[in-house]
């Protein structure tokens, strides 16, 4: 079982960290933004059951103000659970994600759970309907990249995504800047095999460090910009 690093979760449990006024890396920043949620399961929820009830929550998701995409998210290697999020921007992101979302989720779940928000700097997606009910796949990877190198990522995958996105099984490629000069790139893909072969060397520069992983499970996509 591949061990999840320290920088992706709290104590007990959570979403990745970030406190709730605004991250220095969303500072100027105008466009969307991606968050991910990430929760323990209770001991007595199997898998299928989590998966009803993300079913359940399809029309509350839909109708939020902003909320571009939805990937529903069980984590493959622990009991976490949640959603990664695109968001039309920061103030749309932090009116859901308010200090009564947390007070709510902190007393169902336990802990203190936060979120950080990161800047999409890059979306692309195959995805052409609204709701896919049906087993997706993730990977995302951190890194550490240089400064020099930040703002220069969109114009990097805009030259990476043709050629990557003709891989069978692709379906999305998100990259999220966060603070630190770090990165995730998310990778989405209908198959399980090809998420466990995919290769990242491709994508990204010889002098950037790798951080950690996650991989998830995606039983549902919600799309509401279609």
């Amino acid at each position: 079982m591949n061990k999840i690093p320290k920088f992706l979760f709290l104590p007990i449990v959570s979403t990745i960290l970030f406190p709730i006024n605004a991250e220095e890396n969303l500072v100027n920043w105008k466009g969307p933004v991606i968050g991910m949620t990430r929760l323990k399961a209770p001991w007595y929820a199997p898998e299928f059951y989590v998966e009803k009830k993300m079913k359940d929550s399809i029309p509350e998701y839909s109708s939020i103000n902003g909320l571009q995409t939805k990937l529903y998210s069980l984590e493959i290697d622990s009991s976490l659970f949640g959603g990664i999020y695109l968001w039309k921007n920061e103030k749309f992101a932090r009116d859901w994600w308010n200090q009564s979302f947390f007070d709510r989720v902190n007393k169902k779940y336990g802990a203190n759970n936060t979120i950080e928000l990161k800047q999409a700097i890059f979306i692309n997606s195959n995805q052409n309907r609204k709701i896919e009910i049906e087993d997706h796949w993730i990977k995302i990877k951190r890194y550490s990249i240089p400064p020099e190198a930040f703002s220069k990522l969109n114009k990097h995958f805009e030259n990476k995504v043709s050629d990557f996105q003709k891989k069978s099984g692709y379906t999305a490629l998100w990259i999220a800047g966060c603070e630190n000069f770090e990165i995730e790139i998310i990778t989405v893909w209908s198959e399980k095999a090809k998420m466990e072969e995919m290769d990242y060397s491709e994508l990204i520069q010889g002098n950037w460090k790798e951080i950690g992983t996650i991989l998830t499970k995606s039983p549902i996509q919600l799309n509401n910009k279609l």
